[in-house]
C-alpha cells in the first residue's frame, strides 16, 4: 500500500510543473482599458520595482530562521521554484505580464512554493498597492479591469509577495 501512495505522489508531480508553465491564456486575454504593456519587471517605474524588491526580500524570510537570499523575480518563461522543492539559485516568483492603464500600473506573476498561485498586483500612482489578488481559472484581464475601475476591494491585511 505504501508503494502505491508513493507512485501516485510521483505521478502528481509533473502536473504541478505543467500548471506553473501554462500562462498562455494569461498572455492572450484582452483588456477593456487601453493598456501599455511592458515585457519585464525592470521596465516598470523605478519606485514600484524598488518597493517590490524590498517586499519580496522581506517575504522570503518568514519565521524565526534565516533563509538564503534568492533572486526576487524570474523573467517570463525562465526557470523558478514552482514547488516547495527549493533551489536557492532560483526565484520563488516569475513574471507573467505587466503594464499600465493611465497612471495605474499592474503586475501579474507566478508564486511558487507549497501552494503554487498566480497573482495580480495593482498600484496607484507611486507605490500604493490598490489590490493584490490570487487567481486560478479567472480571466486576469477582466480581474485587472475590475480593479482599475474600482470594482474590487482588497480583503483584510495584505498578504506577502
Amino acid at each position: 500500500m505504501k508503494w502505491a501512495v508513493s507512485v501516485l505522489w510521483l505521478l502528481a508531480l509533473p502536473g504541478t510543473t505543467a500548471l506553473a508553465d501554462d500562462v498562455t491564456g494569461d498572455l492572450q486575454c484582452r483588456f477593456r482599458h487601453k493598456v501599455e504593456e511592458v515585457s519585464s519587471l525592470e521596465a516598470m517605474p523605478r519606485a514600484i520595482v524598488k518597493y517590490l524588491h524590498r517586499a519580496m526580500d522581506e517575504s522570503a524570510r518568514p519565521g524565526d530562521y534565516p533563509r538564503p537570499k534568492m533572486p526576487e523575480m524570474a523573467a517570463r518563461g525562465a526557470p523558478f521554484n514552482a514547488t516547495d522543492a527549493i533551489d536557492t539559485s532560483l526565484s520563488m516568483r516569475r513574471f507573467i505580464r505587466a503594464g499600465r492603464a493611465g497612471d495605474v500600473w499592474f503586475l501579474w506573476y507566478e508564486h511558487g512554493g507549497f501552494i503554487y498561485r498566480k497573482r495580480i498586483a495593482v498600484f496607484a500612482p507611486g507605490t500604493r498597492v490598490v489590490a493584490r489578488v490570487d487567481y486560478e481559472h479567472e480571466n486576469p484581464c477582466r480581474l485587472t479591469d475590475a480593479i482599475i475601475e474600482g470594482g474590487h476591494r482588497p480583503r483584510g491585511a495584505p498578504d506577502p509577495y
